[in-house]
Order: structure tokens, then sequence, then C-alpha cells
């Protein structure tokens, strides 16, 4: 059972994400009716943490979004990590932004990962964290 949550660990990231997005993301991750999905950037359950940050790109008219077989897919048919635009964007590393993991994973079969290794957010979104969590760990490290 995974009971320890720091998000003190410093940051594996080199540089800053644009701190406007970042205030904005956090936000959005904070709203209580955000409803947050698990395996995809958006499922009929709700968003990735990376999902919502899509979906702020499309609303700011980097990206388009689209129904791909009844998935949401952004960009160029991204389904499962951010496309290259929103990365630009946001000022991310692209695929998905790796922080210090904040919990120890150690002893996960899925997840194999010690604290302060670096993990991605979409591994603490899809086996671990809330997005209020999560938010935390954006504010710390990115």
């Amino acid at each position: 059972m995974i009971t320890t949550y720091a998000p003190e660990v410093e940051s594996v990231t080199t540089a800053p994400m644009n701190p406007e997005i970042k205030e904005q993301w956090i936000a959005r991750l904070l709203d209580p009716n955000a409803k947050q999905g698990r395996g995809l950037l958006t499922s009929p359950e709700g968003d990735c943490c990376l999902g919502v940050l899509c979906k702020m790109a499309v609303e700011a008219g980097v990206i388009e979004s689209f129904d791909d077989d009844g998935f949401v897919a952004y960009g160029s048919g991204e389904t499962h990590v951010l496309p290259w635009e929103v990365s630009e964007w946001a000022e991310l590393p692209q695929g998905q932004p790796d922080v210090s993991s904040p919990l120890d994973f150690s002893g996960a079969a899925e997840t194999p990962y010690e604290k302060g290794s670096p993990v991605g957010l979409a591994v603490l979104n899809d086996y671990a964290l809330d997005f209020k969590e999560i938010a935390a760990v954006i504010k710390e490290q990115l």
C-alpha cells in the first residue's frame, strides 16, 4: 500500500514551464468539478492531468481535438501523451513531463519507482495521486 506523500522532492526537469499556463493548469486541477480519468488523456470517466492541459491548449487555439473511434484525440491523434505542440506551448518536455516521485513505488509491480526517482505525471495520475496532489507536485516541481 502506498501511504507516503511528499511533494517537496526536487524537480527532475531542467527548466520551469510557462508560469501563466502553470497557474491556470493548477487552478483547473483544483476545480472541485474536475473529474479525473485514468489511462487516456481524456476518457468517459474524466481527464488525465495531461488531458486537462490538452483541453487548455484546445481553448487557446494551439491544437484541435477530435473523436477517434470513440476516444478523444488531440493534435495529430494523441490519446496517451502530450502532443508536441502542447509541450512546446507550455514549455514542457515532449511526451510527458517527468518529476521526482513523491511516493515510494518500489514494491509495486506495474510502477517500480523509488521515492525521488523520475516518474511521469501520467503515471502518478493513473496509479497514485488525485488532482489536488498532482497540482501540488506541479507547483513544486514544474
